[in-house]
């Protein structure tokens, strides 16, 4: 800071800020690499268990991919390790990632092609801010990515050119409008606007009626309804932006929003998730300035004169010398191109639904507001109307019901757990009459009527403990598979007894697999018709050891 405030007077009036990043950035890389490293060290135990000298790309690539874990890292420790890592293979996985990503990105048009299409064409007048609709003409038609004169196909995608339009182009996170343009003799149904960067708007759709020709003359007429419900959104965004600052400081600033007739979404600058409290009050300071109705009002002055003014601008932003300044009351200003309501009362009340985060520093929120808050809370009013009903509750006693009955059933669980642990008991004492001594070594090799793997482990321990020295091996039939578990007690293990190699040979023969540690191992089959089989080729195992 001391050394770039100079050239950025930002940094220095930031500085609690940046310290707190920084160290919420190391303890988050911290994290992930205790993290990734607790998995690549018991890959590499399990990999030495099986003689393998090669960590697989596979898993290098999900360290690197879900944990951040550097590649460089991976090959040190395999080094140290007396491994290798399979380079190829995670460059494969990283070669597939990044096509992956590319192909997300593509679209159906792709912007620099329509660009060089529709360059002899002048720029599209827009006049939506004002209007609704407009009286055009058609200058350009694309139907299968070739200009037509003449369009009557009602099945392709086709893209009409106007000379002026009402529909506003999908850009600064607002998605484009839909709605229709028709003509004397065709009806077209536009479901994306869309515009290159000179200022041409196309409009995609599909001819619903009729014959589409260039020089048409058209009304253009968006979905009143949507923009409507778009704008909301779009100026509660503003007013979400102001009091997530107001809130949380001044070090919030947008990095990437959506602004559709459904709802909002922003996406800022943090270094922690929200509390409930913070929503709280961001709730109620961006309600605030709704219920004061403040007038919305816009005016174009050059960039340098909004920042002048203390407009807020978008970091990274590149914006023409010619700005569009939204103003709503005292409270916002900010730079946008967007359209938006008239005074804040037409948003009605906001609400936020959700708060995530998409990255380092980076967190989500979306909200709803105007209509689409009402269907919300309509939605939750039936969820807590129909919870009401299954508890037998008033909906304003559900918590108390509802702990009522975790507290009953928690009591069942402890009663359960004790019948449970009455049934092992006696099961034990009859299992431990069946303790055979095979060269000189106890074993217990018998199917039990446990179903749950936890209390089969919970069994073998007893019966370890209770035999002094010994193997056990149990199987239990848990519909249509079987479940095995194996313990040697530690003076055998130190004998060369392995309940990891005893429990793969028995699971092998209900056709299952499984291992473990020396002195304990669990596995799988799913054969249970060869259960009895399985436990009985114990004792020859045994012997041959």
């Amino acid at each position: 800071v001391s050394l770039m405030k100079d050239a950025y007077p930002e940094l220095e009036k930031s500085i609690v800020y940046i310290q707190k990043v920084i160290k919420s950035e190391e303890d988050r890389f911290a994290e992930a690499l205790n993290d990734g490293l607790k998995i690549l060290y018991e890959g590499i135990k399990k990999l030495s268990a099986e003689a393998k000298e090669e960590i697989p790309g596979s898993m290098a690539f999900m360290l690197y991919d879900t944990y951040g874990f550097p590649i460089d890292l991976t090959c040190d420790i395999a080094e140290e390790k007396g491994m290798t890592v399979d380079i190829d293979t995670f460059e494969q996985h990283m070669t597939r990632q990044r096509e992956k990503a590319k192909a997300a990105r593509k679209e159906t048009y792709k912007t620099d092609e329509l660009f060089e299409i529709l360059t002899p064409l002048q720029p599209t007048v827009f006049v939506g801010y004002d209007a609704f609709e407009s009286n055009s003409k058609i200058q350009f038609i694309l139907s299968g990515h070739e200009p037509v004169k003449i369009c009557n196909d009602e099945r392709a995608e086709v893209i009409l050119v106007l000379d002026k339009t009402p529909f506003y182009a999908e850009s600064g996170g607002q998605v484009g409008d839909m709605g229709i343009i028709r003509g004397e003799d065709f009806l077209f149904r536009v479901y994306k606007t869309h515009k290159t960067h000179d200022g041409k708007y196309y409009h995609i759709g599909r001819i619903e009626e009729g014959i589409v020709s260039v020089n048409d003359s058209v009304l253009a007429r968006v979905d009143v309804e949507k923009r409507q419900s778009i704008a909301r959104n779009h100026s509660a965004t503003h007013l979400l932006h102001k009091a997530l600052k107001e809130v949380l400081g001044e070090h919030v600033n947008q990095s990437g929003s959506l602004v559709d007739e459904h709802r909002l979404r922003f996406d800022f600058s943090h270094f922690a998730a929200l509390t409930p409290e913070e929503i709280r009050q961001i709730e109620a300071k961006a309600n605030n300035a709704i219920l004061k109705n403040l007038q919305v009002t816009t005016y174009w002055t050059t960039l340098h004169e909004a920042q002048e003014q203390g407009v807020v601008a978008l970091f990274g932003e590149k914006y023409n010398e010619n700005v569009r300044v939204v103003n709503i009351g005292d409270y916002s200003k900010e730079l946008c191109g967007g359209t938006h309501v008239k005074s804040s009362s037409e948003i009605g009340l906001l609400k936020i639904v959700s708060e995530t985060s998409i990255g380092a520093g980076l967190r989500r929120v979306e909200a709803v507001c105007g209509l689409n808050l009402i269907s919300y809370l309509y939605d939750i009013l039936d969820s807590l109307n129909e919870t009401a009903s299954l508890v037998k509750a008033a909906p304003n006693e559900i918590a108390q019901k509802v702990e009522e009955l975790l507290e009953k059933h928690r009591i069942q669980e402890r009663e359960i757990d004790s019948l449970k642990q009455h049934a092992i008991n006696f099961e034990v004492a009859e299992i431990l009459k069946k303790t055979e001594c095979i060269n000189g070594v106890n074993l217990i090799s018998v199917k039990t009527e446990v179903k749950d793997i936890d209390d089969l482990r919970k069994m073998g321990d007893i019966l370890r403990q209770k035999i002094k020295t010994g193997i056990v091996v149990l199987g239990s039939i848990n519909g249509d598979k079987t479940i095995f578990i194996a313990a040697v007690t530690k003076d055998l293990t130190k004998k060369g007894y392995h309940a990891g190699k005893i429990i793969k040979s028995v699971a092998q023969i209900a056709g299952g697999s499984g291992g473990g540690r020396p002195d304990f191992a669990q596995a799988g089959g799913k054969v249970p018709a060869k259960i009895d089989e399985a436990l009985a080729s114990v004792s020859k195992l045994i012997m041959n050891i």
